[in-house]
C-alpha cells in the first residue's frame, strides 16, 4: 500500500523527510482499521525507510498490535 497524504514537496527540501499531514495520519488510521476488518492478521509489515512510509507503517503496527 502507499503511504498517507504527506507534506507538500516544497515544504521540505529533502523528499526523504516529508511527514504525513494530519489528514494523512487520520486516513492511515482509517485504512488500517478497515483492512483489519477484512484481514484480521498480518505476519509482518515491511516499509520503505522514508519518513511518511515509516509513519504509515507505525500506524498499521499500532492498529494490528505489533
Amino acid at each position: 500500500m502507499r503511504h498517507g497524504y504527506a507534506e507538500s514537496p516544497s515544504y521540505r527540501s529533502d523528499d526523504f523527510f516529508r511527514a504525513l499531514t494530519i489528514e494523512g495520519n487520520q486516513l492511515a488510521y482509517k485504512a488500517a482499521r478497515g483492512l483489519l476488518t477484512i484481514i484480521p492478521h498480518l505476519d509482518r509489515i515491511v516499509t520503505s525507510p522514508i519518513k511518511r512510509a515509516r509513519q504509515t507503517a507505525e500506524i498499521f503496527g499500532e492498529v494490528y498490535q505489533f
